[in-house]
């Protein structure tokens, strides 16, 4: 006769016929960037530099970035991202124009990420 009595030590590893709950943030009640747990993968985790010569772009890019929960700074320049990125570690995403005077984005990406 089997044992009614439950293992007590079960696997803890998951097999392949197994479900695997997740706390993702839905699981959790949560509706926006700023209720995010610390531990949690989000905005709080990007160090946005915006490189943009143009102000207006900049400005507006800026802004929807920060309504997002997003850190960023702004550059307006190439050569200026290229000083930032090589001396500011936190900085973990650029977004960048492409077209610019001086370093364009192009030479940019090839200068940040050899």
């Amino acid at each position: 006769m089997p044992d009614p009595s439950p293992d007590p030590s079960p696997d803890p590893s998951p097999s392949i016929n197994q479900a695997v709950d997740a706390m993702v943030p839905v699981q959790l009640g949560i509706k926006s960037p700023g209720q995010l747990p610390p531990f949690a993968p989000g905005p709080g985790m990007i160090m946005m530099l915006i490189v943009e010569d143009d102000p207006f772009q900049a400005d507006s890019i800026m802004l929807l970035c920060e309504q997002c929960g997003y850190k960023a700074q702004v550059c307006s320049n190439g050569t200026e991202a290229l000083e930032v990125v090589r001396t500011d570690a936190s900085i973990n995403l650029v977004l960048s124009d492409v077209m610019m005077a001086g370093v364009s984005g192009y030479e940019l990406l090839c200068e940040t990420n050899p």
